[in-house]
C-alpha cells in the first residue's frame, strides 16, 4: 500500500503528501505515483480509520507492470517484520559475511540473525527486503530511526550524496558501458544512479568463484538494474567508490 504520493505530475518534493496526514478533503483528489517511471494516478483510501490510510491506483491509469510504486508488485509485507529489531548497519554487516560451508557455522549465523526467541518477531534481513522497504517509503521517512535516503541511494535520494557514497549503503545502479568487468583484477564496474550515472562504482572480489558467478549472472541480464550492499569508500587514484563483495547476498539483479 502506498504510504505517499505527489500532488503534481512532475513529482516536485514540495508537492509530496503522506497518507498518514491525509484528510477528508483529499479523498477525491488525483495524485501521482512516486515512481518517476510510472504514470499511475492515485487516490487516498481508508480514511475512515478502520486501518491505516494508503494510496491506491484508480481504474483509469494503473501502475506499470513490475514497477516499485505498486504494492501488488512488492514481494514483502512490512507488517510481517518487526521494525524495532532492525539495525541497518548490522543487517549489511551480515550480508557482507562470507557464507560458511559448515552446517554448524551456518546455523550459528542464522541464530545471530534472528536471535529473538520468538519466530513471529523478525527484522528485515535480505538486500531485497531492505530495498523494497526503502522504496515503499519516502526518502525523508525513517525506519527504526534511520533515514530512508541514508540507507538507499537511488534517483530519489541522490541529492543527499553531494559528498559521495561512504559507509554502509545499498546502491541502485547499472553496468558501466561498454565494459563492466576485469577478469584479471576480479572487479565489476557499475554506475549510479541508474539514470544519471553520477558515481562510478567498483566491486572488488577476493573469491574468484564468487566473482565469476556474479559476473556471468549479470552478463546474462546486463541491461537490468542491480542493487549492491556495501561498505563504501573513495579511491582518489581510480576516481571511483569501492566496496568489497564477500557474499552473493550483497548483489541482487532486479528482473
Amino acid at each position: 500500500m502506498g504510504t505517499y504520493a505527489y500532488k503534481d505530475e512532475d513529482r516536485n518534493e514540495s508537492s509530496v503528501i503522506f497518507a498518514k496526514d491525509a484528510q477528508e478533503k483529499h479523498r477525491k483528489v488525483r495524485y501521482y505515483c512516486p515512481n518517476f517511471d510510472c504514470p499511475a494516478e492515485l487516490n487516498i483510501c481508508s480514511l475512515d480509520g478502520e486501518k491505516e490510510a494508503y494510496f491506491s491506483a484508480n481504474s483509469s491509469i494503473k501502475h506499470v507492470d513490475g514497477g516499485w510504486g505498486a504494492s501488488k508488485n512488492s514481494k514483502i509485507k512490512l507488517n510481517e517484520y518487526t521494525e524495532e529489531l532492525f539495525e541497518f548497519e548490522d543487517a549489511l554487516t551480515n550480508l557482507m559475511k562470507p557464507i560458511s560451508t559448515s552446517k554448524k557455522d551456518r546455523e550459528r549465523q542464522e541464530g545471530k540473525t534472528h536471535g529473538t526467541g520468538d519466530s513471529k518477531l523478525k527484522p528485515l534481513r535480505t538486500i531485497h527486503q531492505i530495498y523494497e522497504m526503502c522504496k515503499l517509503n519516502h526518502i525523508k521517512d525513517t525506519y527504526n530511526g534511520t533515514l530512508i535516503g541514508y540507507m538507499l541511494l537511488d534517483k530519489r535520494s541522490e541529492n543527499l550524496y553531494s559528498k559521495g557514497i561512504y559507509g554502509f549503503k545499498i546502491v541502485e545502479c547499472t553496468r558501466q558501458k561498454p565494459n563492466f568487468y576485469n577478469n584479471e583484477k576480479k572487479e565489476l564496474f557499475l554506475v549510479a544512479s541508474k539514470d544519471i550515472h553520477r558515481f562510478k562504482l567498483i566491486l572488488q572480489f577476493e573469491n574468484a568463484s564468487l566473482f565469476t558467478k556474479l559476473k556471468n549472472s549479470y552478463y546474462s541480464n546486463r541491461d537490468a538494474t542491480v542493487i549492491v550492499a556495501g561498505n563504501w569508500s573513495y579511491s582518489k587514484e581510480r576516481k571511483a567508490f569501492l566496496t568489497e563483495i564477500n557474499s552473493a547476498k550483497q548483489f541482487k539483479i532486479l528482473k
